[in-house]
Formats: C-alpha cells, structure tokens, sequence
C-alpha cells in the first residue's frame, strides 16, 4: 500500500463538514484524529474528490484496508457495506440499517488491498 498525500486544506475542510470526524458507523472519533481514505484508491484512477474520498480514524482506515468492509457515497453521504454477517449501515451520527448486498458495493475493477499490491 503506497501512501498517499494529504488532501488539500480546503477538500479536507469539506470532508469534515460532511463526515464530522470518523464516518464509520461504529465511531465517534473527531476529524482532528481521522486520515482522509481514497474509496477508489489513486494508484486505480481514484481521484482526489469529496466524491472519492472518506474521513476515517487510524482504527477503521486498516479495517477498510484489510478485511471485508467497503464504502461508497450515496446521495452525498459515506455508506459502510460490511462484511456477511452485518447489514449495510450509513455513516453519519444518524446511523440505520438498510437491506442490501455489501457486494453491490464491490467496483471490480479495483483489487487494492495492503496484503496485495494494486491492479487495474
């Protein structure tokens, strides 16, 4: 996993009006602990976006990394596809359960994890 540069100040300012701090359902750590996450990662063709990108404590930015948790953004908000065995959830300090697939959420075109180097 190669690291990335910081997001400039004025996206990262963006980032944390929208996602408040960590946008992981499960956290409440505030933006001046998050790192910003590339959803579609930049060695991919991800961009550096609000579109693309996801505030995320140290914690849940390796989760994303290294299991089977994904995000996307859906209508503007960060939204968390974890593993089988939980429900889909949306980020926000308003958190809910939806249906639906975490596999839905897979864009197969990226295969980018910290165990295996990045392909298109």
């Amino acid at each position: 996993m190669t690291a990335s540069a910081p997001p400039p100040p004025t996206l990262r300012r963006r980032l944390i009006a929208r996602d408040k701090g960590c946008a992981h359902p499960d956290c409440d750590k505030p933006p001046a602990l998050t790192q910003a996450h590339h959803i579609r990662h930049h060695a991919n063709g991800g961009l550096t976006t609000e579109e693309n990108m996801v505030l995320l404590c140290a914690y849940h930015h390796t989760l994303i990394h290294n299991t089977a948790w994904e995000v996307r953004i859906r209508t503007g908000r960060p939204e968390f596809g974890p593993p089988d065995y939980r429900a889909t959830v949306s980020a926000g300090r308003q958190t809910r359960r939806t249906s639906g697939s975490p596999s839905s959420l897979r864009d197969p075109s990226v295969r980018c994890t910290a165990r295996k180097p990045c392909r298109s």
